[in-house]
């Protein structure tokens, strides 16, 4: 089972699940069986057969036959991807029915591009993950998960360091008289112009000039040597480059093994270029729900509840079938089977939810290292975007994963503790950015620790530890 909540509607996400009971990185025989998504509240919970988890191993299979094919597959998604991105036309003007056949084939090409996206890459991120470490401790090294995480970050800076190193740019061209400065504050509108999308995901915000400004104030506040900063970004790449040629040297690696961890560089690098370019995507998206929306006279977030084949229904809009949309906003569960999906009756529905066990919470809070360190802080439990406000600094960040809306809490983070992921998930290469400590893929941190409760994170040893007595209001 995996657990996402961010205020998701069945459309674009949906279409990711349908691909892979299709085919995954493009191979058909690699695929689901069979697939249920059910989405309520505000959350989306995925569940697919226990027989499924071969599907890892076949995945791996493929890299260790040809640790090419993701190199093969990193060049076909960066075509595919940005060729979607380039297709979306402009909305302004057009009819209900012309907008329904865009929300059609916008699904549509949406599932192509991710097929050869994040599918392949997050079925191999864990399995290559323990293979490679297990690769490394076998020869003997010192600090094999250090050496991992080196050999397993993509050299490339993330977007989020991108954006980052635009701001930097702006406060060294500027410095602290910004605000007065019109030039300055033209600067932060084109890097807003460019970088609005960074904590957009699937919908939280769009980040404005002023946004930006305020980001601006907070950079020059915590980073005294802007210029020095960016310096050390700028050379970011070409330090990746050589701490991979030390560590491949320091390991011994082979030719075959250098290929396997390159693999996992570029499984990283999908897995962010994804990030990066869907998300630019869901932007133009909203705004094709809005519009269709106005136009049918019905809550925009309601649109997303129809399956891509609805479009006729979409452009009609009968009573009936806006009632039919809002009965899914209430709660909905889809089964993906052979590259279709429908939506399941709801006795059909019940009956197919209890085929699938609820996973039993351990007391034991443990996971891999992503960034080393160890901090001590009040845990802050987030399990979507839209809660990123409530964060203080010097918290420990609790969430089932991080994305790209989560990097303000990120920040202000004594520490960060993930569910899901692995020493190449986003939580992992952001802390990494930032220099804190972050445990990722305990399973179950978000549903053992709760807010406020005070606790020591060890990274160093992947363990969280509750200190006793460190609740608020005598909980601990």
């Amino acid at each position: 089972m995996q657990k996402r909540e961010d205020g998701l509607t069945p459309m674009p996400v949906l279409m990711i699940i349908d691909a892979m009971s299709e085919r995954i990185g493009g191979l058909p025989q690699l695929r689901f069986s069979r697939a249920v998504s059910c989405f309520h509240g505000g959350t989306v919970e995925y569940y697919c057969p226990a027989s499924d988890s071969r599907l890892e191993v076949e995945c791996l299979a493929v890299v260790e036959k040809n640790p090419a094919f993701v190199a093969r597959l990193r060049g076909e998604f960066e075509r595919v991807s940005q060729e979607f991105l380039d297709s979306l036309p402009r909305i302004e003007g057009k009819g209900c029915r012309e907008l329904a056949l865009l929300y059609r084939d916008y699904c549509l090409r949406y599932r192509e591009a991710c097929d050869l996206g994040e599918p392949f890459v997050f079925m191999i991120k864990e399995s290559l993950e323990r293979r490679l470490l297990q690769l490394l401790k076998g020869k003997g090294v010192l600090n094999p998960v250090g050496l991992l995480q080196a050999l397993s970050s993509p050299m490339e800076p993330s977007f989020i360091a991108r954006q980052e190193a635009g701001l930097l740019r702006i406060a060294v061209e500027f410095g602290g008289g910004w605000p007065a400065n019109p030039a300055a504050l033209r600067a932060l509108e084109l890097h807003a112009q460019e970088f609005s999308w960074v904590e957009f995901d699937y919908g939280v915000r769009l980040l404005s000039a002023e946004d930006f400004g305020a980001r601006l104030g907070e950079l020059l506040a915590r980073v005294p040597d802007a210029a020095g900063e960016l310096r050390r970004l700028g050379e970011r790449e070409r330090n990746a480059r050589e701490a991979v040629a030390a560590a491949e040297r320091e390991a011994g690696l082979d030719g075959f093994e250098k290929a396997l961890f390159k693999a996992s560089r570029d499984a990283a690098f999908i897995m962010d270029l994804k990030k990066e370019r869907f998300t630019k995507s869901h932007v133009w998206f909203r705004a094709l729900c809005a519009a269709l929306g106005r136009t049918a006279g019905v809550d925009a977030k309601l649109v997303a509840y129809a399956l891509p084949g609805e479009w006729e229904e979409l452009a009609a809009m009968t009573l009936e079938f806006k009632a039919e949309l809002e009965a899914r906003s209430r709660g909905s569960v889809f089964e993906s089977v052979a590259g279709v999906t429908r939506l399941l009756p709801e006795a059909e529905a019940q009956r197919v939810l209890e085929e699938f066990p609820k996973a039993a919470v351990s007391r034991e809070v443990r996971g891999k290292c992503a960034c080393d360190g160890s901090a001590v802080g009040r845990v802050r439990v987030i399990t979507g975007a839209h809660g990123v406000g409530e964060m203080r600094d010097g918290e420990v960040l609790v969430s089932i994963m991080t994305t790209p809306g989560f990097v303000p809490a990120m920040r202000k983070a004594a520490a960060i503790v993930t569910d899901e992921g692995g020493v190449t998930c986003h939580a992992a290469i952001v802390s990494r950015e930032l220099g804190i400590p972050c445990i990722v893929g305990t399973g179950n941190a978000t549903r053992a620790l709760k807010t406020g409760r005070v606790v020591e994170v060890n990274a160093d040893e992947g363990r969280v530890t509750v200190l006793e007595g460190g609740g608020v209001d005598g909980v601990c």
